[in-house]
């Protein structure tokens, strides 16, 4: 018995993903629809699509963490990428507007920063519009850290697509951004 065809007739690359997915391991289908509902083919192809996602960034993290950075971790990496390279490049940020971008308790937050600081990674001035406030900046040693795992992770990706073609990664890259700013884009809506 075949699924059904997604609602359009017109060419989805999701379906692409899923057929390739499915010829891997024809029991994909079966596995991802046995305990949710099942309205159609497209279903399926939604649902190993997020698989797919989740299967890749976690093999992006435990690549990261086989060849970790010189005592930057993924989640001061995540801090530091979100903070003004330099004084005059936007608005420093505040601990709290951080703590809340990132979804994390403004405590667990103000550790990390602690930290960050200790190392000279960043710098943090009192907010004069609000005294128990800090904004943060990166310092120059912050920069070069970024600066070196942000090349530490493009030697990587570089890496894992060097046997694609041009065309590919354009694609693959347009698409990501796509879903990122989607993803973005409800979470702001909350």
């Amino acid at each position: 018995m075949s699924a059904p065809e997604p609602p359009s007739a017109s060419f989805d690359p999701l379906l692409v993903i899923v057929d390739r997915s499915l010829r891997r391991d024809k029991g994909a289908g079966r596995k991802l629809t046995k305990s949710l509902p099942f309205t159609g083919r497209y279903d399926v192809c939604i649902m190993q699509l997020s698989e797919e996602l989740a299967r890749a960034f976690a093999s992006m993290g435990r690549l990261l963490n086989d060849a970790q950075g010189e005592d930057l971790s993924r989640s001061d990496f995540a801090v530091l990428i979100r903070l003004p390279l330099a004084r005059g490049e936007g608005d420093a940020v505040r601990s709290r507007d951080l703590a809340r971008s990132e979804g994390l308790d403004p405590s667990t937050m103000s550790r990390r920063l602690a930290s960050l600081a200790d190392r000279g990674l960043i710098e943090r001035e009192p907010d004069p519009a609000d005294r128990r406030a800090f904004l943060l900046t990166l310092t120059a040693a912050g920069r070069s850290a970024v600066e070196q795992e942000r090349a530490r992770r493009v030697a990587l990706v570089t890496d894992a697509l060097q046997r694609w073609d041009d065309a590919d990664r354009a694609e693959l890259a347009r698409l990501l951004s796509r879903l990122t700013d989607t993803l973005e884009d409800r979470r702001s809506a909350r």
